[in-house]
């Protein structure tokens, strides 16, 4: 498979492979391959910042992040023809009964994967990319960094940020922060008039990340958009701290 996957590759495609939904850390081929790029996969379930999907397999050739839903999730805040709709991803697939095909609600890396070879596209047609390494390149380089900070083996190089990645305009200012962990978890402490926020964490490290959120998509301090972050650590011998003041600035 991975002759496969560089034979493609040297003939000009950019292959994108679904990262695993076995939950494990063993390497999953052809997405482990050197030249394909691994998709893991995202869940906006019980939090308002995208976590790590419980399902998506980590390993060091995971690349990118996309969401992927959670099939055990009903409700994360969107609608679907005015009714409540699941964390699941709009998939095409087939009526078996009726022999045609259709369009179901899904979850899996097999979902995730997709976004990124769309928004690759979207990068190519539009000029912004001239090759799929550039392509490739300029997702990294865009990618809204989740849990640990810098590439880890569970978001890989971090969440695709299609906005970010075209140069789309900024459509608003909103505040927000998230506090992450280098398990995956998120968690979006709610602010008052002014700012200030009290977050009520298990033991560990975590990232706190305050910013603006620039392009609207619920989502703050993102590439691009103006941020701050600090890292704190709580234990038996710290059991509370004041992070201070989290002052975003832009980023490059």
């Amino acid at each position: 498979m991975c002759d496969a996957v560089a034979e493609a590759t040297r003939r000009g495609a950019l292959v994108v492979a679904a990262a695993g939904n076995n939950g494990g850390t063993r390497p999953v081929y052809p997405a482990a391959c050197p030249d394909a790029v691994s998709v893991a996969s995202v869940s906006l379930s019980e939090s308002a910042v995208p976590m790590h999907a419980y399902y998506s397999d980590q390993y060091a050739q995971v690349a990118l992040s996309a969401p992927g839903g959670n099939p055990y999730t009903t409700y994360n805040g969107g609608k679907f023809n005015g009714q409540p709709m699941p964390d699941e991803i709009l998939s095409t697939g087939w009526n078996y009964t009726d022999n045609l095909p259709s369009y179901a609600l899904e979850a899996g890396t097999s979902q995730a994967a997709p976004q990124v070879a769309a928004l690759a596209a979207l990068l190519l047609s539009k000029g912004v990319a001239a090759t799929p390494a550039a392509a490739l390149a300029r997702m990294t380089q865009t990618a809204s960094d989740l849990g640990a900070a810098g590439r880890d083996a569970l978001f890989g190089a971090g969440l695709i940020n299609p906005a970010a990645a075209l140069g789309a305009a900024a459509v608003g200012s909103g505040v927000g922060l998230s506090v992450q962990d280098a398990l995956g978890r998120s968690y979006a402490p709610a602010l008052d008039a002014l700012g200030r926020f009290d977050a009520y964490l298990p033991d560990g490290t975590f990232r706190v990340v305050a910013g603006l959120d620039s392009n609207g998509n619920g989502f703050a301090g993102e590439t691009g958009e103006p941020r701050s972050e600090r890292s704190v650590s709580f234990g038996p011998a710290l059991t509370s701290l004041n992070v201070g003041t989290l002052a975003p600035t832009t980023t490059p």
